[in-house]
């Protein structure tokens, strides 16, 4: 029977896992936060967002030496913001993705580690987004170093172009407010992929990290983690993989399990 002690690191997908559709980070995850570090488990996250869409709230409340894999596995960066390793799109690409997004009028971020790029409305909603995220306007981005294209409510026209390109995959996901949104990355990119980066910049084996997770971009970080958790609220094909079902993060369900195993009950 498996114990916390059994591990060295966890990492937390974000969204619906470490904090509810409302976006409030409750007081007890970072509680719970706090203890693990100071247990001397590394902590981390391992999510679609960008570092820059986390910097502000999220890295304070990490140790200066977690490592985070973002971007939807297209990033390994330090808490402080060092790139240990990224997997971008190529700059060709990101023309012609740009081109396509104006054409279509659509709604898109480009996501590189040092800004959110956008135009329109959705910058401007970047602008207001109370975690304080590092945004600018697309018109001022150099194509190269984005590692993940952030589309919502794709047009036929994008889904199209996307099921033909030969160098890019893209992740079909739902928001929060149960709109369609596709996630673009390099062709072969998954937070798994990301892991094999982030298990050689930590040295801790992938067999000794518990993750944490929810949703369907969460599949094959889960399946390479030594301990899958899922949250009450995952999709079926999560709780299908792992090793614990949990409570719902809206009824805080994550800091309540971390405690019973700081306690020092199994897994």
């Amino acid at each position: 029977m498996p114990y916390l002690s059994d591990y060295k690191a966890i990492l937390f997908d974000v969204d619906r896992t470490l904090i509810p559709p409302n976006r409030e980070i409750f007081p007890e995850v970072l509680e719970i936060l706090k203890k693990l570090h100071d247990t001397g488990v590394l902590t981390g996250l391992c999510s679609g967002r960008g570092y820059a869409s986390l910097v502000n709230v999220f890295m304070p409340i990490f140790p200066n030496n977690a490592v985070h894999i973002l971007a939807g596995g297209s990033l390994v960066i330090s808490n402080t913001g060092t790139v240990l390793w990224q997997q971008t799109i190529e700059p060709t690409i990101i023309d012609e993705l740009k081109n396509l997004i104006n054409e279509t009028h659509s709604s898109a971020i480009f996501m590189k580690p040092d800004a959110q790029y956008a135009k329109g409305e959705i910058l401007a909603a970047i602008h207001k987004h109370p975690w304080n995220p590092i945004g600018k306007d697309l018109d001022t981005m150099t194509p190269d170093g984005v590692g993940l294209v952030y589309i919502a409510k794709p047009s036929d026209q994008i889904t199209a172009y996307l099921l033909n390109h030969p160098k890019l995959s893209f992740k079909d996901m739902l928001s929060n407010q149960g709109y369609q949104y596709y996630d673009i990355t390099a062709k072969g990119v998954t937070k798994a992929l990301a892991m094999e980066e982030w298990s050689k910049a930590t040295n801790i084996a992938l067999s000794k990290t518990i993750g944490f997770g929810d949703s369907i971009n969460d599949f094959e970080f889960l399946q390479n983690c030594g301990f899958a958790v899922a949250m009450g609220n995952a999709d079926y094909e999560i709780k299908a993989i792992a090793d614990r079902v949990i409570g719902q993060v809206s009824q805080k369900g994550l800091p309540n399990y971390v405690q019973t195993i700081l306690e020092g009950n199994p897994l």
